[in-house]
């Protein structure tokens, strides 16, 4: 009776250690497109009162967090004119698809960034975009920014920094073709082949 009660109680052992191992392989298969379209994940950071620091109109901001369900997890205050706001010191720009600067593409993505008091990004949540790729691109960039941080006094503290991106597909560029004094837009058949010498 021993034996099965052991032999059972290893099954289970091996059983929960089996979903604990698949949670596990699931979290470690995320990526960031599952993660920064969520607000649960951001959510996990946030404690009873969470301070936010944005400019300009609140009502976009307070619009996406009453929608995402932030707000029923935390208190948000804005940020107090004592308290020194959080400031990007090393922004990496983000890294576009070539294939974006070439087309007529304008994009914007809005992220809420959750800045440690460390000055690191622990967390971002992307609550508007008009293009995807554009706002994967622009997180991976923000993944890698630190900032000085807010500070009341001499404690620092943890914020809600709002970050809004724009882009706008840049022109073609135009170049002055010498060979007939026409603008080249970098069309191949406007675009004088090279000649080689006779004989070669």
């Amino acid at each position: 009776m021993k034996a099965i009660r052991l032999g059972l109680a290893l099954s289970a052992l091996v059983w929960l250690s089996g979903v604990a191992g698949a949670e596990e392989t699931e979290a470690e298969n995320l990526t960031l497109e599952d993660v920064i379209f969520d607000s649960s994940y951001l959510a996990q950071f946030l404690g009873p009162k969470t301070l936010l620091q944005f400019e300009g109109d609140a009502a976009p901001i307070i619009a996406a967090l009453a929608e995402s369900g932030l707000a029923k997890k935390t208190t948000f205050i804005k940020l107090p004119a004592q308290v020194r706001g959080a400031k990007p010191k090393y922004e990496t720009p983000p890294n576009l698809p070539e294939s974006m600067s070439w087309q007529d593409i304008s994009a914007e993505a809005d992220f809420l960034i959750y800045v440690s008091a460390e000055g690191k990004v622990e967390c971002l949540y992307c609550y508007k975009q008009t293009h995807r790729i554009y706002a994967l691109a622009v997180a991976r960039a923000i993944l890698k920014w630190r900032f000085d941080v807010a500070k009341a006094g001499e404690t620092a503290l943890p914020v809600l920094y709002h970050h809004s991106a724009k882009f706008s597909g840049a022109l073609r560029p135009i170049r002055n073709d010498k060979s007939n004094d026409t603008n080249n837009l970098g069309d191949p058949t406007n675009t004088p082949m090279p000649q080689t010498a006779a004989g070669d």
